[in-house]
């Protein structure tokens, strides 16, 4: 017997004390969106937000999360919903709640197109939503959340003061099964171990990094939470639209990426 450690042994424990060190840097960097309220009190006075929701067989659902939207404090807000072909009552559940067909009011009801060749069905949906879309900033979520009445307001006013292109959430995760209560945390606790946060949150305070690290190597880091990303309309045009990932089944993470790298 060699030793009590051999190499294999010691590479493992160094690489779990980086990806614990990364955790914690992480923990430590990563900003809370505070509920906040905008100074200014006028509609006219806020920019637009079109909240853009892609649905697809989620009438047990769908009435939960377009009620939270419906009564957000924000005032100059469009919640759009989109049936994405579903099969069950969805569009039914949101006429019921006031969404229109047709209408370019608080509340719309869009009807999906036949997927093109070459598309995913979420980046297809959304795509459609943001051509609806007539807000300054757009916000994607998903039929299964749930938004505190302040969500909007407390996310713009956090996008104004960072100058963010795309903020993106990480919202409480609602387990209920076994499964639900060891797979959800364990993808968070992924996501911090392997995404270097702290270097990004680093590097948008000192822009010299960005000179000599590889391109690639920051499209990496990206990542985002396809549950909420509010992306300024210009930077979503800049970005080229969801059509830049119109393939990709996990379409938040690419996204987030594209937008990194840029």
């Amino acid at each position: 017997m060699e030793g009590f450690f051999g190499t294999y042994d010691v590479v493992v424990i160094v690489l779990l004390g980086l990806f614990l060190l990364n955790v914690l840097l992480n923990a430590i960097c990563f900003p809370t969106v505070k509920r906040r309220r905008m100074k200014r009190s006028h509609d006219i006075d806020q920019p637009r937000v079109s909240v853009l929701v892609p649905a697809r067989n989620e009438a047990h659902q769908i009435a939960r999360c377009l009620e939270s939207l419906s009564s957000q404090t924000y005032g100059n807000i469009e919640v759009i919903l989109l049936d994405d072909c579903s099969e069950d009552d969805t569009a039914g559940v949101a006429k019921g709640l006031g969404f229109c067909e047709n209408s370019r009011g608080k509340c719309q009801l869009m009807r999906g197109q036949t997927m093109p060749r070459g598309w995913a069905g979420k980046p297809w949906a959304c795509y459609q939503l943001s051509r609806q879309a007539t807000g300054d900033f757009l916000l994607f979520t998903d039929a299964d959340t749930v938004h505190h009445e302040t969500s909007v307001e407390s996310a713009v006013v956090m996008a104004l003061e960072k100058q963010t292109q795309l903020l993106s959430v990480g919202p409480h995760q609602a387990t209920v099964t076994s499964a639900e209560k060891l797979i959800i945390p364990m993808s968070y606790l992924l996501g911090l171990a392997f995404v270097p946060y702290w270097f990004l949150r680093i590097a948008q305070r000192s822009h010299k990094s960005f000179r000599w690290v590889p391109r690639a190597m920051w499209r990496r880091m990206g990542a985002a939470n396809g549950q909420y990303m509010l992306f300024t309309r210009d930077a979503y045009k800049a970005l080229g639209s969801h059509q830049v990932v119109k393939n990709n089944l996990v379409e938040d993470v690419a996204l987030g990426r594209e937008v990194t790298k840029r």
